[in-house]
């Protein structure tokens, strides 16, 4: 009997064990013994989904087998230290998987004790939340952007209203100047007037970049811009890549924001730089290229026609057809989070299929990887677009007498528009608040033929100084000028306003006088 009752306690000891392992193989955490020293007991089924390692591969190894190498020695200790001294540990651990990609692991890891009161193993359980910490440094990376956009945005508006000055005292300068016939003093004005227009460019990129919004699309030839491109981008590239370029001396313009161009070329090449690991030879080319009922591989749709090529191509580790799927998914990365540094592939294409565009990807494993940008070749006998140039001797139209009120905080920006227009034998009164603007105008509203105010001034913005003058005389006309691309209200728009232009700082002198000279004829 007594032994019969020892089988009985044996059985149920049995029992028990089973319908644990039966419980903690279906838990959704996964679940890991060790024994004192670290090494593996036992492990539960989601822990093997979670690692790629099967039962037999990880039980008797030691867990330094899934170390990451992302925490330091001081984090181990800080561990070992607490779950030693019998006291659970909580927090967020780093591991690599069979695979060797990486995962964040939220886990406890409690010690437990035996029947002396020493501890015997240790329990961990540990749940994946690299997902949710990838959508959280998602988010965290907008909230930054948003903020590096306001910032440049910003510093743009104050940026500009410094260069509109300088460009254009420097044009007036041009203009007085040139009865004295000295080539060389105006060859100087003039490499003043061309590196202030890159700045302005320049300053444009930026706020189109941080805010991922894009300006005015243009025809134009898509080499000059890559050039211009490759001069930013050879900052970052390591000096053990080699960059070689072939570009076509006849191709046909394309219709784009350039800053999407400059975007495509560093996302491509910054990725083409990560596969390559730093080391191998980054081509870049540019062709007329017609396509006959290829498929996008992005998109997927058949297309043809003639385009302009701009191809990309490295030596890195080439992709792999499962990857080749996903590339052009959101948020689909073959690297860890910390080397998603590009602007997204999904993005890339959306930029360009709004255009009418296409991408072709050409790659073998090892073989590194080719990125084809389609954009539609346009036909100039068919599309003659007229784009804003900043051509500096473009003849300026006769003006009559008119008197203008000019409205701008920026006092020196103030002063070169008096003066500018003066020049051109009209009547100017400046004042730099746009409440002194309005309480003037109040008084005589019949004494201004014209109103230019700038957008962003502190008291009153310049569209609701608008909106304030075109109710006591909806006829005057109005030039309404920016630093940069500041959105107006819904409630504060004034395109009802006619007419009524809008001028982004800097431009050219003589397009600010003709357009004042065009809505006074109107």
């Amino acid at each position: 009997m007594k032994n019969s009752s020892f089988e009985s306690v044996d059985d149920n000891n049995q029992h028990l064990q089973l319908l644990l392992g039966s419980a903690l193989n279906a838990t959704v955490e996964g679940v890991v013994i060790t024994d004192t020293r670290g090494v593996i007991q036992w492990v539960n089924l989601a822990y093997t989904e979670l690692t790629g390692y099967t039962f037999d591969e990880i039980v008797g190894k030691h867990t330094r087998i899934l170390k990451s190498g992302k925490q330091d020695a001081e984090f181990y200790t800080e561990l070992w230290q607490t779950i030693r001294a019998g006291k659970v540990w909580y927090g967020e651990l780093w591991n690599r998987r069979k695979d060797g990609s990486l995962y964040l692991a939220e886990q406890s890891i409690t010690p437990v004790v035996g029947e002396d009161g020493e501890i015997v193993h240790y329990i961990a359980v540990k749940r994946d939340i690299t997902e949710r910490f990838e959508t959280q440094k998602r988010l965290q990376q907008g909230y930054k952007m948003e903020a590096i956009g306001q910032l440049t945005a910003g510093i743009a508006h104050n940026f500009n209203n410094k260069l509109a000055t300088i460009m254009g005292y420097t044009e007036l300068l041009s203009e007085q100047l040139v009865q004295y016939k000295d080539p060389e003093l105006l060859a100087h004005l003039d490499e003043i007037l061309i590196a202030s227009t890159k700045a302005r460019d320049l300053i444009r990129e930026m706020i189109s970049f941080s805010n991922s919004k894009t300006g005015e699309h243009q025809s134009l030839q898509i080499v000059p811009v890559i050039k211009e491109s490759l001069k930013i981008l050879s900052s970052t590239l390591p000096a053990s890549i080699t960059l070689s370029t072939k570009f076509s001396d006849e191709l046909s313009q394309v219709r784009i924001d350039p800053v999407l161009i400059h975007q495509m070329i560093m996302s491509l090449c910054i990725n083409a730089r990560n596969a390559m690991k730093d080391n191998g030879v980054l081509s870049i080319e540019t062709r007329h290229t017609h396509i006959a009922g290829q498929s996008c591989n992005a998109c997927h749709e058949s297309f043809s026609g003639e385009y302009v090529e701009l191809s990309i191509s490295d030596a890195g580790h080439g992709i792999t057809t499962a990857d080749m799927q996903h590339i052009f998914e959101p948020f689909f990365t073959t690297r860890g989070l910390a080397l998603n540094n590009g602007m997204g592939l999904s993005v890339l294409h959306g930029m360009l299929h709004e255009q009418g565009g296409h991408v072709l990807v050409e790659s073998m494993p090892g073989k590194g990887a080719r990125f084809r940008l389609l954009f539609p070749a346009i036909d100039l006998s068919i599309d003659a677009h007229d784009d804003e140039t900043d051509d500096f001797s473009k003849p300026v139209r006769q003006s009559s007498v008119a008197h203008i009120l000019v409205v701008d905080d920026e006092v020196s920006f103030a002063k070169f528009i008096r003066e500018l227009l003066e020049s051109h034998d009209y009547t100017v009164t400046v004042l730099h608040d746009g409440k002194a603007a309005l309480a003037l105008f109040k008084n005589n509203p019949d004494a201004f033929d014209l109103l230019i105010t700038d957008q962003t001034m502190p008291g009153l913005i310049g569209s609701r100084l608008i909106k304030a003058l075109h109710a006591i005389n909806p006829k005057i006309p109005v030039i309404l000028m920016s630093g940069h691309n500041d959105p107006i209200d819904a409630n504060e728009s004034v395109d009802e306003l006619i007419p009524q232009v809008r001028l982004l700082k800097p431009f050219s002198n003589i397009k600010i006088v003709n357009e004042v000279e065009n809505l006074l004829q109107a």
